[in-house]
């Protein structure tokens, strides 16, 4: 007999307590590995002691007996009274760890993929304003930014650096790396006056009006122009570029191209500013980027691709956030983004796949192409070249309209690209037999089953952390999916429908029994 087991006391499932031992994950720096700089016995190695500032300016010296970004709390046995306390992260400024580390970079597989490639600098500046208005500068080996905060790698000296931790809580906004005009000043690669003309042609793209763009392209005269803005005047409900149409001065397909391009250009960034002003070329912006964020740029245009990485992205999730996967290494998916710094789409795909993911950077019009060549016409299918033969193919093709075929992140992934939120649902929606969520947990039990697992844990947290739904077989819990918060409503609705609960209570314990032959095609209880 299979048990779904989920005490659903309030709105929220029950948390699990913090571990106090062997439980501090510690991220480390993209492309990079961090290793203890100083020899220690083996009980000295399991020791981490740390500095903690609070927000009521409080400094603690401990030592970190669990770190838990998922509950936002960590615990420490404070030296001052031998006490195990823990704090949560609302109450703090920021913790460092003492123990000293040395880098080991790690970049070696990405450049035996790539042709070219702009490696990254060694460090980058930093800068944290903090909602008390204080400000924390400085310089990091590398950075890891996620939901919990922002993790640095200031250095100590030459050969060691430190490991620093700052809750998302406390921060007001921060800045990785110098401003691309100020590094381009510094490097002798742009002068002062050439950046401030640069930023004053940014702004003006950005206010560009329609008119301005379609006369500039010569697609409308001066005069056009006038008599269609009177045209307009009259009717002051009338867009000019539909005013434009209705004198029969353009065409529909020239008004599309014409917003695209105003839209585009609103959001040219200063490095393609100066680009088209001939004041750096494209390589000199790219290795100044690399050096700015600390993430290599590579050129993809004979960019040896992993299929197997291909395959694990769909192409519309690709093309809609300019991104394509290079390739998998270490249980990483390592991804060219053209905005590496768009924290929302890397969570997005961190769930979707259910690995971590690496950024690199490229080219939006390199993405583009190697979408075009990699990718098929159909989402289903994706072509790659064979390391053997460039003119054979490989083919991977997902079944339509098999869902009971589809694996637990391909249901995943169709149920992030769904346009409806799941917080919106109603409950007769939650109970369609063709829903995706339905589908997603009715994979989820026929899987527990047929792994011969005795329990199904679906652990929710409060406010915007992810749901983790782990199978316990042999007396261990395993990983097994990741969702979004966004989900965890509709997919405890839809527990309590199959449990034949009252959906409407929300703080009283239930008990329940699912007869799954009602919803999906085994015979399991």
């Amino acid at each position: 007999m299979l048990v779904c087991k989920s005490l659903i006391k309030d709105r929220y499932m029950r948390s699990p307590t913090i571990n106090i031992t062997n439980n501090i994950v510690w991220p480390t720096p993209h492309y990079m590995s961090l290793v203890p700089a100083e020899d220690n016995d083996e009980k000295s190695a399991l020791v981490e002691n740390c500095i903690i500032y609070l927000l009521s300016n409080e400094k603690l010296y401990g030592e970190l007996q669990a770190f838990s970004p998922e509950n936002s709390a960590f615990t420490i046995k404070n030296l001052s009274n031998q006490r195990i306390e823990t704090y949560q992260f609302d109450t703090l400024k920021s913790l460092q760890l003492l123990k000293p580390m040395q880098i080991e970079h790690d970049k070696s597989f990405l450049e035996e993929r790539a042709e070219i490639m702009f490696n990254p600098s060694e460090k980058q500046t930093y800068s944290v304003d903090l909602n008390n208005t204080e400000l924390i500068k400085g310089y990091t080996h590398g950075y890891v930014s996620n939901k919990a905060g922002l993790f640095l790698y200031p250095q100590i000296n030459a050969e060691k650096i430190t490991r620093v931790f700052i809750p998302a809580l406390a921060i007001k906004s921060f800045k990785i790396g110098m401003l691309l005009g100020e590094m381009l000043v510094e490097q002798n690669l742009a002068s002062n006056e050439e950046i401030t003309n640069a930023l004053n042609v940014q702004n003006q793209l950005r206010t560009q009006k329609i008119g301005d763009v379609l006369s500039e392209n010569k697609i409308v005269s001066s005069a056009q122009l006038a008599e269609a803005i009177a045209h307009q005047e009259s009717q002051p409900i009338l867009k000019l570029g539909e005013a434009l149409k209705q004198l029969h001065l353009i065409t529909e397909e020239q008004l599309v191209t014409a917003l695209a391009q105003q839209k585009e250009n609103r959001s040219v960034p200063l490095g393609q500013v100066l680009i088209n002003m001939g004041v750096i070329d494209e390589r000199t912006l790219h290795n100044a980027m690399a050096k700015k964020l600390g993430i290599p740029f590579v050129s993809l245009d004979k960019f040896n691709f992993d299929p197997n990485a291909l395959r694990l992205v769909k192409a519309v999730f690709a093309r809609k956030n300019s991104l394509i996967p290079l390739c998998i290494y270490k249980q990483s998916l390592v991804i060219a983004f053209q905005d590496p710094m768009n924290n929302k789409v890397i969570e997005e795909l961190r769930f979707l796949t259910q690995m971590n993911i690496l950024p690199a950077m490229a080219s939006r019009d390199d993405i583009a192409e190697a979408i075009n060549n990699y990718y098929g016409v159909s989402d289903g299918v994706i072509y790659a070249e064979n390391n053997e033969s460039s003119d054979e193919k490989i083919e991977f093709e997902m079944p339509e309209h098999a869902s009971d075929q589809l694996g637990i992140n391909d249901l995943a992934s169709k149920l992030m690209l769904e346009e409806t939120p799941l917080e919106t649902f109603k409950d007769e929606s939650i109970a369609e037999s063709d829903n995706t969520l339905v589908q997603l947990v009715n994979k989820m039990i026929m899987d527990a089953h047929k792994d011969g697992v005795s329990d199904i844990h679906i652990e929710t947290y409060p406010d915007k952390k992810n749901t983790h739904i782990r199978f316990r077989k042999d007396g261990g819990l395993k990983k097994y999916l990741e969702l979004p918060s966004n989900f965890r409503n509709a997919l405890i609705s839809r527990i309590k429908i199959m449990s034949q609960l009252d959906i409407s209570e929300k703080r009283k314990p239930q008990d329940g029994k699912i007869d799954f032959k009602q919803f999906g095609p085994a015979k399991i209880e």
